[in-house]
């Protein structure tokens, strides 16, 4: 399964798709919705729904910075980050320019291997492939995570992931209307 996630992977010269997430931290819950485009070598544009909704990045600018361009009258004063910048955050230990599937696809692949905590558990949900498996967390170190990976079953590419440490579930990502190599123009990626 990992082989021709990565061979999926290894064919796409770029996607696009509609995320959205739910996290839980302190009892409170946080939902995310965005537009995502992805084009190799690593060109990054999300547009917000949201929150910030409006709020657009994008990645690579000028000298490897993360461009955002804020929603309203604050979209004339566009900010240029380090990608390493902690308001770029995505999760604890996850930066914005770690949100690529293709670092999903080898997230999963050391979930089911190297970083196998616990037995590895295959199932199937209409379409998906489910994973579920105990591993150390994809970005902090140490941190045993209970995963539930759901693969494609007609793309060969993640459409979700569920995480877990124990007793209290921590996040819930879904991948939605994934389009594969859908000719992304080079303009997408730059603001203006």
């Amino acid at each position: 399964m990992v082989e021709r996630m990565r061979s999926a992977y290894s064919a796409a010269e770029g996607y696009q798709m509609r995320v959205e997430s739910a996290s839980w931290e302190d009892g409170r819950e946080e939902e995310t919705r965005l537009l995502y485009w992805f084009k190799k070598p690593g060109r990054i544009r999300i547009e917000f729904l949201k929150p910030r909704a409006g709020w657009v990045l994008v990645y690579p600018s000028e000298g490897g910075k993360v461009r955002i361009r804020p929603a309203g009258l604050l979209r004339f004063f566009p900010l240029s980050l380090d990608p390493a910048n902690s308001l770029l955050t995505v999760w604890p230990g996850q930066q914005v320019t770690q949100t690529d599937l293709g670092l999903l696809v080898e997230n999963i692949a050391r979930s089911a291997t190297t970083g196998r905590i616990g037995p590895v558990e295959l199932s199937r949900d209409g379409e998906d492939r489910v994973i579920r498996v105990e591993a150390q967390n994809h970005f902090l170190a140490g941190v045993p995570t209970r995963y539930e990976l759901r693969i494609d079953g007609r793309h060969w590419l993640p459409s979700g992931v569920r995480e877990e440490v124990p007793g209290e579930r921590r996040r819930e990502i879904r991948f939605l209307d994934l389009e594969i190599n859908p000719g992304l123009p080079e303009e997408l990626f730059r603001l203006e």
